[in-house]
């Protein structure tokens, strides 16, 4: 592990050791790293870091990438920055300027990724085949953005998919078959969000549901219209 000096001298400087497997970048100018066969983690917080299509090339083996206020102008992603990271499972983006996730083929390359962490940036708006073909995935973490909608099965096909966390977003409503097929599903967090109404037929198809969290939503509910199962934990704010 190496935690990157801080001081200025080192901008433009470029890391190469070929035997490390998890590097830690704190506080740095950096803008490339080099290919390296073993390297498995990579975090990169508090930097000042450029934004280059590149920046992650070659790193084919990487497993975890980690990217906390790491860059101060990064509204968008470009869709080459992880198109190698083929073997990636892990990838956690938090705290970041990160406004909008709008090309669809973003993560196509990560086919053996499991957890994706989008939480605590500026998302507005995500395309709606952003997790397409990403049949692997576990966990899909959005909360505190400012997602204000979400399109019908945003995550279609995610049959693994086991926990989703809307939370502390800015939803109004959500499709009713926003989570069809998801049979893997077992919890969703919709806490904290503008939520006026749910019916049941969002969630009746859920057979391994065992957890809904929609505490502190301005939520009518019709006991008629929003039946679970006796095993489905329903977390209210009332």
């Amino acid at each position: 592990m190496i935690n990157s000096p801080t001081d200025l001298q080192f901008e433009e400087k470029n890391l190469n050791v070929n035997n490390l497997t998890e590097v830690v970048l704190c506080e740095n100018y950096l803008t490339l790293i080099y290919s390296n066969r073993n390297l498995h983690i990579i975090s990169l917080n508090s930097s000042s870091n450029k934004i280059k299509p590149d920046l992650f090339h070659g790193l084919k083996r990487l497993k975890s990438l980690y990217i906390y206020k790491a860059f101060k102008e990064f509204d968008q992603f470009d869709p080459q920055m992880l198109q190698e990271l083929d073997d990636l499972r892990l990838l956690h983006i938090y705290e970041n300027p990160l406004s909008s996730l709008d090309t669809c083929n973003l993560f196509s390359k990560l086919q053996n990724l499991k957890e994706i962490k989008l939480c605590s940036n500026k998302l507005k708006s995500i395309d709606s085949h952003i997790f397409s073909g990403l049949v692997n995935l576990v966990t899909i973490d959005l909360s505190r953005n400012k997602i204000k909608s979400l399109y019908a099965k945003q995550f279609a096909g995610l049959t693994n998919l086991k926990t989703i966390i809307l939370s502390r977003n800015k939803l109004e409503s959500i499709p009713v078959d926003l989570f069809k097929g998801l049979v893997s599903l077992t919890h969703i967090y919709l806490n904290n969000n503008l939520l006026r109404n749910l019916t049941y037929e969002s969630f009746d198809e859920l057979t391994n549901l065992q957890e809904i969290n929609i505490y502190n939503n301005p939520l009518v509910i019709d006991s008629n219209h929003l039946k679970l199962k006796k095993s489905v934990k329903l977390i209210l704010n009332f």
